[in-house]
């Protein structure tokens, strides 16, 4: 956590060491007999947001609703407390901070049960707010608030005047950044990933800055807040010469029904980023006859794992996309200050209380996310809650898990893993099994018992011979007209037809493959002498069987291929 400092005379946070008002006073007049302004250093973590006015008021009702919060025992009016209220009052995950001049008001928020309602809500919780540190001889602010404070002129302009100096050198980095970048990378498309949030506006502006015309990536995934879709597509007709002019990329995915095939996402195993938002920007990229170069708004700050990423890379997950993050090193409270100095429009969802507007069914939403979930979307949630019991009692019956609310309630859902098909190909069988005897692998297989000579014109036709070097593959599930799809890595196919029935045959380097469509068994043959390097063509045929078995047509693949030469022929769900 990092320590904050507070203009006692301003009543403002400082991301710079000195407020920029005694900075500016200091050039103007000389060093010499200017006294230095008062700051206090305060517990206040890098990670904060200015809380939203909805949200203002939502905390102010319970703070003036509470009984005996005194501090000396007795009961104080409601009046009373709402004068004692603070009208500056900015939130850390479920702490609550505002100086007050002299001393620091010091507020926790804490989700516990609501046994008193009636209505359906599944979370059953409620906000309390309790006061932890209120010093005796705090004063009114000096600066005068009328109304919600981050909407004051008065209170916004010592906000900016007091942290310009950090921003100016902020900004002029990033640009510099930003150009540096599209200059290495002079031939590929420049866009900038676009999610609705605070972070991707900032980065979306710094861009246009520093490059003039340039595209913003928004991947719908069908989970979104329809105030984050209506502020994207807001921002694209009213705020382009701020922003630049959006490519609006949606997923052909269902969520729900996805859900019901591989079980709803978790922290562990988070398929929807593939599915969802991945896929999408990877169909648009599939369009265009270059790689792109993606200013994307991550910040280390966010999690550990990006307090890991370089500042720029090839992007795993987009092949085609290089990724760049000019704000990588910015603080939660940077991009807020720099939002309010350059007048930037933001998601209407912060309003409400969000620290981060991604989907609303994301597994890393926090359980004040899921409060606020319910909260404005009553009906959405009852759905999505529903989802996820109905998944629990069908687990239930399948494994060791147990249903209860508790695991929806507490949130014990986004730390599972996510169950995917158990399509898993059979027992192998070998013409000569001496051969591959000492293999290991890690390949798990059912039991299934298939009489291949009953299938006459398959033996004749793959194995006449009967040469010891042809393989049987015996598979849980038949083979179709899609499974060359996934097998043609290896060659090209050819298809026969042999009496009503049709034989694929696959003729490559390395291989040779043969299987009746329908049929449940495949023969094969692999021309490598090193056992070594034979086994590791074996453990490749196996791995694009499964993926053949367990493709579900999302299209989260398409990218992964560095050729493009991955597409969905299909999207049957």
């Amino acid at each position: 956590m990092r320590a904050f400092k507070w203009c006692t005379e301003c009543n403002i946070p400082l991301i710079q060491r000195e407020c920029g008002k005694y900075l500016t006073e200091k050039l103007e007049r000389g060093k010499k007999g200017l006294r230095t302004k008062s700051h206090i250093v305060i517990d206040f973590p890098s990670r904060v947001k200015p809380v939203g006015r909805k949200e203002y008021k939502m905390y102010k009702d319970l703070f003036v609703n509470k009984i005996n919060i005194g501090g000396k025992g007795e009961e104080e009016t409601k009046k009373e407390r709402e004068a004692r209220f603070p009208r500056i009052l900015y939130r850390s995950r479920n702490f609550l901070y505002s100086e007050m001049s002299r001393g620091l008001a010091h507020f926790k928020l804490a989700l516990v049960n609501d046994e008193n309602t009636n209505d359906w809500k599944l979370m059953n919780r409620k906000l309390e707010i309790d006061e932890i540190y209120n010093q005796t001889s705090i004063r009114r602010s000096q600066c005068k608030i009328n109304g919600y404070f981050w909407e004051d002129p008065d209170y916004r302009q010592k906000l900016i005047e007091g942290n310009i100096q950090k921003l100016e050198k902020l900004e002029a980095e990033a640009i510099r950044f930003i150009k540096k970048d599209a200059k290495k990378k002079r031939g590929y498309e420049k866009l900038a990933a676009f999610s609705g949030g605070k972070d991707s506006a900032v980065t979306a502006h710094l861009v246009k800055k520093a490059l003039g015309e340039i595209s913003l990536l928004f991947s719908n995934t069908d989970i979104e807040y329809q105030e984050t879709v209506d502020y994207v597509r807001e921002i694209d007709e009213k705020y382009r010469s701020i922003f630049g002019k959006v490519i609006e990329a949606k997923s052909k995915n269902n969520f729900l029904a996805l859900c019901k095939e591989l079980g709803p996402p978790s922290r562990i195993m988070r398929w929807c980023c593939s599915t969802q938002k991945a896929a999408p920007a990877n169909q648009y990229y599939s369009t265009l006859f270059t790689s792109t170069l993606s200013f994307d708004g991550i910040r280390r700050e966010e999690s550990n794992a990006r307090a890991e990423y370089p500042r720029e890379h090839q992007n795993t997950k987009l092949q085609r996309q290089y990724s760049a993050y000019p704000i990588l090193n910015w603080t939660e409270i940077d991009v807020w200050l720099y939002t309010l100095w350059q007048n930037l429009p933001l998601n209407p969802l912060y309003e409400e209380g969000f620290a981060r507007v991604g989907c609303w069914a994301c597994p890393n939403n926090g359980l004040f996310d899921t409060f606020l979930f319910e909260k404005i979307r009553p009906e959405k949630a009852k759905k999505w809650f529903k989802h996820l019991q109905d998944f629990s009692k069908s687990i239930s019956k399948e494994t060791d898990h147990n249903y209860t609310e508790d695991w929806i309630y507490d949130q014990v859902w986004k730390g599972r893993r996510v169950k995917y098909h158990n399509r898993i190909i059979g027992d192998i069988s070998y013409s000569n099994p001496n051969e591959f005897e000492t293999m290991e692998t890690d390949d798990s297989f059912t039991k299934h018992q298939d009489d291949f000579s009953k299938e006459k014109s398959f033996d004749n036709e793959l194995n006449p011979c009967k040469q010891a070097e042809m393989m049987v593959i015996s598979i849980d599930y038949p083979l179709t007209s899609d499974s060359y799809e996934f097998l043609k890595i290896f060659g090209q196919p050819k298809g026969i037809s042999i009496g009503n029935r049709t034989l694929i045959k696959i003729e490559g380097k390395k291989f040779t493959i043969r299987y009746f469509e329908g049929s449940n068994r495949l023969q094969y043959k692999i021309f490598e002498k090193n056992k070594h390097k034979k086994q590791i063509l074996r453990g490749r045929l196996i791995r694009q069987l499964n993926k053949s078995f367990n493709c579900i047509k999302c299209a989260a693949c398409v990218g992964l291929c560095p050729n493009g030469a991955i597409k969905v022929i299909t999207m049957n769900l």
